[in-house]
């Protein structure tokens, strides 16, 4: 990530950190990171010369994507505890301190008189009598690390020191003599809270509330890479239509007019858990169908490469399973809707370079109303299917997919947001009428419930698109129509204004021409572009 550029003006090329940032936000959208999978490091302060590497011994070394690390003494036994959050689950660790021994502390709290109240910006000098005396330093900050702030109150580690001198305080700021004065606080114990205000010379010993903190070690286990991948939508997905060619060689449709819920399975006869998959499967038929769900595999060998495909090897697999429910084989264009809708729902990147993309085994459960609910991304077992079957008409069903109980203060919506997304992401693919319909879903939300300006800016944004695509493909008729959707959100776009012009004037649409590009005009008086065009259309009615 470059650094951010010390000259702000607009004008001054700053490539390398613009690329940054695009290269950031598409490992975002990859589901990857940028720091993850580099283990968090702990250093040692030796008191000579430098800082030893202890971050295996302390267990702090985690491959986490970690972002924020702040101390407290989170359970008032006298040593630092550490919480730690990252961007990769789990999002939060508690790391309790339980070290063992009879090394003293020291706990203080400034408040400020003078100063800000929570002193922000004192330093504190605490002096160590004793055989061997030394002094500690400490500076209060705010934000002592990215996106974290620590406990305001200032701890010291004493060792094996037992005997306190003084403490010494300079207090941040001040505007007359006496505040630059330090303020000297005498007959501080060891193993002790104190609370400390400005100009008040006596110390106010604190004491921690008596409480019994009994928290179970949470085991530090991996997912299993066995284990499926469950994806629930909060927000169900309506399925474009897709077909696929049938094991008579025939086309037919994939999950639409069917009575019930249905499983569209992709796999691969290259793919062992696919198969393991497809045998369980027929196995537990009898249940699945009782159960009123569907099923239907879909083979995929033939999209690796591009090349033809032998259905017989497919066909010989499903034959020696005996496989009972609908079979076929995925068409490129079914393969690459379903590769979108993946990948939105997954927030992941949303253009594709390589021929598979979606992973194998993958199951996407619709409803009855075929509209995508789940996705499985490995082997699903029949008995997890079975058990969100049953509960995919509950209202509670789309919360199921939270890793954890809990209250919801506000439940999750989004809808209007998310179709724009697909809308976006079927655009960019090429898939005009997907697009367009998610489009037309998105707007008809907003106009009912009144969207967000972000949501506004995503419409326009994909009707623009849209707009501009047709145009170049020489369809001028829809270019029209999505330019007028994206003016009937946002009026002030003087380009789209004057495109939306030069398209009526193409087709001999004049006063409608001279309409929008005089509105382009009036938006943006600097554009010679407009001004030469409208001159142009008027001419051709003599004004």
């Amino acid at each position: 990530m470059s650094h951010s550029p010390i000259d702000a003006d607009p004008d001054q090329q700053h490539d390398g950190y613009v690329l940054g940032w695009q290269q950031m936000t598409q490992r975002i959208e990859d589901g990857g990171s940028w720091s993850g999978r580099e283990r968090n490091c702990c250093f040692l302060n030796t008191g000579t010369s430098g800082f030893a590497d202890i971050s295996a011994v302390t267990g702090l070394d985690f491959e986490d994507d970690g972002r924020t690390v702040a101390a407290t003494d989170w359970d008032h036994d006298g040593d630092l505890d550490i919480w730690l959050s990252g961007r990769t689950a789990p999002r939060l660790r508690f790391m309790r301190n339980n070290s063992s021994g009879t090394a003293r502390y020291l706990n203080v709290r400034l408040e400020g008189q003078r100063c800000n109240r929570d002193a922000v910006g004192a330093r504190v000098e605490l002096h160590l009598a004793g055989p061997a005396p030394r002094t500690l330093f400490k500076t209060l900050r705010a934000g002592d690390a990215f996106l974290s702030q620590s406990s305001n109150w200032i701890h010291f580690g004493l060792g094996d020191t037992a005997e306190i001198e003084k403490l010494v305080v300079y207090w941040p700021g001040g505007n007359g003599q006496t505040d630059r004065v330090p303020q000297v606080v005498r007959g501080l114990a060891c193993n002790s809270w104190y609370r400390i205000v400005q100009n008040v010379d006596d110390p106010e010993f604190w004491s921690p509330p008596r409480r019994t903190v009994d928290l179970a070690v949470a085991p530090l286990t991996a997912p299993s890479d066995d284990e499926p991948e469950r994806v629930v939508l909060l927000n169900r997905v309506p399925l474009p239509e897709l077909t696929c060619t049938g094991t008579d060689h025939q086309t037919m449709p994939v999950a639409e007019g069917r009575s019930g819920p249905t499983l569209i399975n992709l796999w691969a006869t290259w793919c062992a858990p696919c198969l393991e998959e497809l045998g369980q499967f027929a196995l537990k038929h009898d249940q699945i169908r009782a159960a009123g769900l569907d099923l239907m595999a879909i083979n995929v060998d033939g999209m690796a490469d591009d090349g033809p495909l032998d259905s017989s090897r497919p066909e010989a697999v499903l034959q020696k399973l005996k496989f009972p429910f609908t079979a076929g084989f995925a068409t490129r264009d079914a393969f690459d809707r379903l590769d979108v809708i993946h990948d939105t729902v997954l927030l992941l990147r949303a253009n594709r370079d390589d021929s598979l993309s979606l992973p194998v085994p993958v199951s996407f459960l619709v409803d009855r109303q075929n509209r995508l609910a789940v996705i499985y991304r490995g082997a699903v077992s029949v008995d997890r299917l079975l058990s969100d079957a049953a509960r995919l008409d509950s209202a509670e069903f789309p919360l199921s997919g939270v890793p954890f109980s809990g209250k919801w203060f506000l439940r999750p919506g989004g809808a209007c947001t998310f179709f724009a997304r697909f809308a976006d992401r079927f655009g960019r693919r090429g898939y005009l009428r997907e697009a367009d319909q998610f489009a037309s879903l998105a707007a008809d939300l907003s106009s009912r419930e009144g969207a967000a300006h972000e949501v506004t800016d995503q419409l326009v944004s994909v009707f623009s698109n849209l707009g501009d695509i047709s145009r170049t493909q020489g369809n001028p008729d829809d270019a029209i129509r999505q330019y007028r959707r994206v003016l009937s959100l946002s009026p002030q776009q003087s380009g789209i204004q004057l495109e939306l012009g030069r398209l009526l004037a193409s087709q001999s649409r004049i006063e409608e021409a001279i309409e929008n590009l005089s509105n382009a005009v009036r938006l943006d008086p600097q554009d010679d572009e407009a001004r030469r065009t409208l001159d142009a259309v008027r001419s051709r009615l003599n004004r």
